[in-house]
């Protein structure tokens, strides 16, 4: 018997000065109505399965990558009853922890240019999901039952240069322990970097441009398990553009020249590597 787990990776708080926010796409008002229906989204995945296990991890700039929720850990969470409005006690405690450690994650000064100049940490979330789902893996001891588990990401943030090779280590050690990585892009910006992740790791990639939909999407594009897909019609199916990416201009180009000891990509030809320093050569 598979046990679903399910990590949620929200990137929603990028650097105003390298996002959408920066253009008045991505107000407060936006990210808590995205918010609101990813709670209703985590909620209807526990109610499928009584075994069914979900944890957040947030990617905020300037501030890392943080774990902000294991469902397994909330069974001795304190909520008031009285005040859950009818509804079903556990909903309620996820739903109150994981807005309380967002609010306290995000109590900083968020005029300070220090955080503007941050780039995105998405590669740095997705490696501590990876971690997060071996230690679950490494902790479960019953032989009569495996762990399933994908990981869902809601991303606004750009594709940024220096997290090509990070996210690319994190596709192959994805590969290598069986973990999808679905992707849901939101305010329909486009990712050539996660559409890549999606499609190495058999996942889905979908762009959400009306967060007011984003339930629907999330419902009946993501909520079906793995084992299941295959007899769904999902969106997805696009054909995934593998060119190298130039760290210059993050534009696709067909002739490159490569690093040959940090792997960063140029688009025109180099005396040396920008990143490490090294000599570059034509690939």
């Amino acid at each position: 018997m598979d046990i679903p787990l399910l990590v949620v990776v929200v990137d929603l708080f990028p650097s105003p000065a390298n996002s959408v926010a920066a253009k008045g796409k991505l107000d407060s008002g936006t990210v808590e109505r995205i918010l609101n229906q990813l709670l209703v989204f985590i909620n209807a995945h526990l109610a499928l399965r009584f075994d069914g296990r979900v944890a957040v991890v947030a990617a905020i700039a300037g501030r890392g990558s943080h774990l902000l929720l294991d469902s397994a850990d909330l069974s001795n969470a304190s909520t008031d009853i009285k005040n859950t409005g009818g509804m079903y006690k556990q909903f309620k405690v996820v739903d109150d922890v994981l807005v309380q450690k967002l609010q306290q994650l995000l109590d900083f000064d968020r005029d300070s240019e220090e955080n503007y100049n941050k780039q995105s940490c998405l590669a740095g979330a997705l490696s501590l999901s990876l971690s997060f789902i071996n230690r679950v893996k490494r902790q479960h001891t019953d032989p009569a039952s495996t762990i399933q588990a994908r990981i869902l990401t809601l991303s606004v943030s750009p594709d940024s240069p220096s997290e090509y090779i990070p996210i690319m280590n994190c596709i192959f050690a994805a590969k290598k322990d069986n973990v999808i990585i679905d992707v849901c892009r939101l305010l329909g910006n486009d990712s050539v970097f996660l559409s890549q992740t999606a499609s190495s790791t058999d996942g889905i990639f979908v762009k959400v441009s009306d967060v007011d939909n984003l339930i629907t999407v999330l419902l009946h594009s993501f909520l079906p398990e793995p084992s299941i897909r295959k007899t769904l019609c999902l969106p997805g199916g696009t054909l995934t553009n593998y060119s190298a990416s130039c760290f210059c201009h993050k534009q696709p180009c067909s002739i490159a020249y490569v690093c040959s000891v940090c792997l960063s990509i140029f688009c025109s030809r180099r005396d040396s590597c920008s990143t490490c320093g090294s000599s570059l050569t034509q690939q």
